[in-house]
């Protein structure tokens, strides 16, 4: 599971297909789809915010709460000396969003694994 502490909050992040239709939204069908393309999305602090509320918003409402986070919110509360290990966090969500494993009894049914650690996390608290 991808988490970021921001505001108070820790966020989770999840790398959906819902969250990569927004992203194509927001930033162009190349923009998310070649490495280059996401190099440059990740190299605008404006963008960077966006991609992270996109994110940020799939997680939190896989667990069952508000997708209320915007990047404005997550500008006011984040140090600029933080980008470096944001576009990290970013990537990790994308590759464990892009990991999505088949479970082994019913090949054609998906297992999400940052949901199923979220729900885990969420039922430890």
């Amino acid at each position: 599971m991808t988490t970021l502490k921001v505001g108070g909050r820790e966020l989770a992040l999840a790398f959906t297909l819902d969250a990569m239709a927004e992203m194509q939204d927001a930033f162009g069908q190349k923009a998310i789809m070649t490495e280059k393309g996401l190099s440059e999305v990740l190299n605008s602090a404006k963008d960077t915010l966006k991609l992270t509320a996109i994110l940020a918003n799939q997680g939190e409402e896989l667990r069952g709460k508000s997708g209320d986070i915007t990047a404005k919110w997550l500008g006011q509360h984040m140090k600029p000396a933080r980008m470096a290990a944001l576009q990290k966090t970013i990537m990790d969500a994308i590759m464990a969003g892009m990991n999505m494993e088949t479970a082994e009894d019913d090949p054609a049914e998906e297992v999400d694994v940052v949901l199923e650690e979220l729900k885990k996390k969420d039922s430890e608290v």
